[in-house]
């Protein structure tokens, strides 16, 4: 998955977000064969509220494209960081070292300054 840069069709081993409603999209990986719970390779049926969805049948189509399932449609949409931070199950965020050195540096924030972390919001005084 990349969100550098887009494509116009679906290849194997990309991400799709599966658009439904706005309040109801998923991230789906598309890969032909997966394993269940007993470790034994299945074909990869995604299911949603409007039906399953064969993953595979994905590939080749274009990015935007109406996808049928079984009891209704969805999109199949390109991956942005908008659309990916929507289909994440939680919106916390875990700050990690190198990521705080990296915020710290681009925001110059130096010794004296104070920093207020409000949720994802940063927000710092001089």
């Amino acid at each position: 998955m990349s969100f550098e840069k887009f494509k116009d069709s679906i290849e194997q081993g990309d991400t799709v977000i599966l658009y439904m409603r706005p309040n109801n999209m998923h991230a789906i990986q598309v890969q032909p064969k997966i394993k269940n719970k007993r470790d034994e390779w299945v074909e990869n049926v995604f299911q949603t509220t409007y039906g399953a969805l064969k993953v595979q049948s994905l590939v080749g189509k274009k990015y935007g494209s109406k996808v049928y399932l079984s009891k209704g449609w969805a999109y199949a949409l390109h991956p942005t960081p908008e659309l990916w931070t929507l289909t994440l199950p939680h919106r916390t965020q875990i700050i990690y070292t190198p990521d705080v050195s990296m915020i710290i540096f681009q925001l110059e924030i130096k010794p004296g300054n104070v920093v207020i972390e409000c949720g994802v919001y940063y927000n710092y005084f001089m």
